[in-house]
C-alpha cells in the first residue's frame, strides 16, 4: 500500500468519526432538551408560572418614548417629573430615558441635579 492510499483511508476514517461525533453530539443535545422541558414543568408546577421568558425585548423608537413622556409631563407637569418616575411610568429602561433627555436637551426644561433631577415641558 502506498502512502497516498495510506492518507486517503485516514481521511476517510476522520471524516467517518467525524460525522459520528456530530451523531452523538445530536443525541446529546436532544436528551438535554428533555431534561431542560422536564425543570421547566417541574418549575412551573411548583411556582404556578412559565419558566420562559414571557415577553420578547421591544425596541421604542424616539417618537414613542418623547410622546409618552409629552403625556406623562402635561398630565403631571406642574410639579415635574423625575426620570425614574418616567422610566417606571412608561415601563423603559431609565438608562433609555435619560439617554432621550440628553439627546433632546431643548424640548424640556431640567431642574437639579443627580437624583434630584425633574424634568418639565418647556
Amino acid at each position: 500500500m502506498t502512502a497516498m492510499e495510506e492518507i486517503q483511508k485516514l481521511e476517510e476514517r476522520i471524516a467517518e468519526l467525524r460525522q459520528k461525533a456530530l451523531d452523538e453530539l445530536r443525541v446529546e443535545i436532544a436528551e438535554a432538551r428533555k431534561v431542560l422541558s422536564d425543570l421547566e414543568a417541574q418549575y412551573e408546577s411548583m411556582s404556578g408560572k412559565t419558566a420562559k421568558a414571557t415577553t420578547p425585548r421591544v425596541r421604542l423608537k424616539d417618537i414613542e418614548i418623547q410622546t409618552g413622556i409629552l403625556s406623562l409631563l402635561a398630565n403631571d407637569g406642574e410639579e415635574g417629573m423625575s426620570g425614574n418616575a418616567i422610566a417606571k411610568a412608561l415601563g423603559i429602561g431609565y438608562p433609555r430615558i435619560t439617554r432621550y433627555f440628553k439627546e433632546n436637551p431643548k424640548e424640556f426644561k431640567k431642574t437639579g441635579a443627580g437624583k434630584q433631577t425633574r424634568y418639565f415641558l418647556k
